[in-house]
């Protein structure tokens, strides 16, 4: 990727933030045994990184497309067995009911 370094900088800082929200997110759910949801903020935190890897001139051709592409593949292929054994087994899989949004809603806004 060719971007004006201004621009890398600031898609990089952006990134980077997002990472640090996941990790501190991670962080706080350590305690309370949420391994999907750990899991999800491990996989951002990981995102967020090498999305700024990849903004950065410096760091851009580390690694070649097709190996990245690879990569990427292999990964979403992995999540998508998670996913599909999560559903399997029964978890919650984004799936909530009305009131239950509602109640959230009125927890955290109120």
């Amino acid at each position: 990727m060719n971007l004006p370094s201004p621009l890398a900088g600031l898609l990089a800082t952006l990134l980077l933030a997002a990472a640090a929200l996941c990790a501190v997110s991670l962080w706080r759910r350590r305690a309370r045994h949420e391994r999907a949801a750990a899991a999800a903020e491990a996989n951002h935190v990981v995102m967020g990184l090498g999305m700024a890897a990849m903004v950065l001139p410096a760091t851009a051709d580390l690694v070649p497309p097709a190996a990245g592409a690879v990569a990427f593949g292999a990964v979403g292929v992995v999540w998508a067995a998670r996913l599909l054994a999560l559903r399997h087994r029964g978890g919650r899989w984004g799936r909530r009911s009305a009131a239950t949004a509602a109640a959230r809603t009125r927890r955290t806004c109120c």
